[in-house]
């Protein structure tokens, strides 16, 4: 599982946008009882695509992937 994890974290630390493995990995965690380290990434992913969206307002997948976000979060961060 080390190695599972440090390639994950390569790939959201090098494509952070690629919300895909932050959700596989909030998963696990939240599979393993670390609700914690589950919303820890998955804060991680939203300030991420925050800061994309709003350096870039006209890309429509951004708003979209920020949105799933704040509904896996449970939370409306305007």
């Amino acid at each position: 599982m080390d190695s599972a994890y440090a390639i994950a974290d390569k790939i959201m630390t090098n494509y952070p946008e690629y919300w895909q493995m932050h959700l596989i990995v909030a998963t696990h965690l939240e599979q393993q009882g670390d609700s914690t380290g589950a919303d820890s990434v998955m804060w991680r992913l939203h300030d991420t695509l925050a800061a994309f969206a709003e350096s870039n307002p006209e890309n429509l997948f951004y708003q979209m992937d920020l949105g799933m976000v704040k509904v896996q979060l449970g939370a409306d961060t305007n």
